[in-house]
């Protein structure tokens, strides 16, 4: 860069020309420096979120190859703000060049100057107070959707630089401490105790993933963070997802059949239509979930908590529900034929046409549940608590009522074929209704 005081106190005319010169072409060897890496940047930002997941993702390059993703993610801002530092210094040193030479009132060198000339004044301008700033916002909007605190802590960055394009033009001897006050403004917000009071919540500050269609078949996503991703139609076949953060989630249409989903977090996820056939859901938190149509035929949904969840006509024949809680539930129309749902907790849940032949409802908590119109045939209620449950037109044909729990005749009688249920003595309801006649 040579020494600024040494040109202005001895170099002659030709010599304060000549480092304008040099300096001018040096700024637009920085600026095409900074709009490559800019480039760059975009580039990163424009991967698919599916590489955000992988351990071993790698954004590919014209002419370097294979880059790891979070290598790319780190070192793309770190890059673009050392060449735009860089940048501002030769900027600075071309206006105390400039000045020496209007001082002197010396003609301007015969080059492009890029702060004289029309458009790349303008494309220059552009480079000093836009690009930095959108380059790192868009590989920052990248970044944030990794569960990792990569994001939150580019956000930072994205956030300082920002603030640093607009005090720029600040007076030269002010510079210092405006920037000293933002890094202890940003400092103490973004990091120190009294930033929770003024943003609340920071550690989860992330974009909810766009991932559908993926393709992530027997991939381990184990414990990952896919709050209010968007997973419509994914393929995620013998995956592990076990102890998944999927509040939320939209998995709509989407094949998990035979996927590990234990332990996972699904409050009031979307899985309308979802196939999961044969999936583990044990121990999973599916409250306020919507499985509406959802084929769910011999998953394992042991001790997994679906309380308000809504399962209108999906599919659980040969499921294993056993310990699961459905309080509230909705199962109208639901398929849940030869299914375990030994211990489940079921009260207040809706079984309005629901298929239930020969489902083991061995101590089933089904109090005040509405069950009119299902179908009991041959099911198996020993144990079962029906105490105000609403059995209006079920179907109890050969169903096993022995050692039912809070059923009353009053209640058994609403029902079809009653009479061919096996049942407790106490049960006996010949002599307070006559039993309806059989429908064939």
């Amino acid at each position: 860069m040579g020494n600024i005081r040494g040109i202005i106190a001895r170099g002659s005319d030709d010599d304060l020309k000549e480092a304008l010169t040099d300096t001018s072409r040096t700024i637009q060897q920085l600026t095409i420096t900074l709009l490559v890496f800019a480039a760059f940047a975009v580039s990163v930002a424009g991967v698919s979120d599916i590489a955000l997941l992988l351990t071993d993702a790698q954004i590919r390059l014209p002419t370097l190859g294979g880059m790891p993703l979070t290598f790319a993610l780190v070192m793309g801002p770190a890059v673009l703000i050392a060449v735009r530092a860089y940048l501002q210094i030769y900027v600075v040193h071309w206006r105390r060049l400039d000045w020496e030479r209007r001082m002197r009132e010396i003609d301007r060198p015969m080059t492009i100057s890029p702060m004289r000339d029309g458009l790349l004044r303008s494309a220059t301008i552009g480079v000093r107070y836009l690009l930095v700033p959108v380059a790192l916002a868009a590989i920052t909007w990248k970044a944030l959707g990794d569960p990792r605190p990569l994001g939150y802590g580019l956000l930072v960055v994205t956030v300082f630089v920002t603030i640093l394009h607009i005090v720029q033009d600040v007076p030269f001897r002010l510079q210092l401490p405006a920037i000293a006050l933002v890094i202890i403004l940003l400092g103490v917000t973004a990091f120190s105790p009294i930033g929770d009071r003024y943003v609340p919540d920071r550690d989860n500050i992330r974009r909810p993933l766009s991932l559908r269609y993926a393709e992530l078949s027997k991939r381990v996503l184990q414990g990952r963070d896919l709050r209010d991703a968007d997973l419509r139609l994914a393929r995620l076949i013998q995956s592990d997802l076990s102890r998944l953060d999927g509040q939320a989630t939209d998995l709509s249409r989407a094949n998990l059949m035979n996927a590990d989903l234990s332990n996972a977090d699904l409050e009031s996820a979307i899985l309308t239509g979802a196939y999961m056939r044969f999936a583990n859901l044990t121990d999973a938190h599916l409250d306020s979930a919507i499985l509406s149509y959802a084929s769910l035929e011999q998953a394992n949904l042991t001790d997994a908590s679906l309380n308000t969840a809504d399962l209108h006509t999906s599919m659980l024949s040969s499921a294993n529900l056993s310990g699961a809680l459905l309080k509230d539930a909705k199962l109208n129309n639901a398929n849940l034929q030869n299914s375990n749902m030994t211990d489940t907790r079921a009260y207040f849940a809706d079984f309005t046409d629901a298929r239930l032949a020969r489902a083991s409802l061995i101590r089933t908590d089904l109090f005040e549940a509405v069950l009119f119109g299902a179908d009991f045939t041959e099911a198996k209620f020993t144990g079962a608590r029906l105490e105000g449950a609403y059995l209006d037109g079920a179907n109890m044909r050969d169903a096993d009522l022995r050692g039912v729990i809070g059923l009353t005749c009053e209640q058994l009688v609403t029902t079809e074929y009653w009479s061919t249920t096996l049942r407790d003595p106490d049960l006996d309801c010949r002599e307070d209704k006559s039993e309806p006649p059989a429908k064939e």
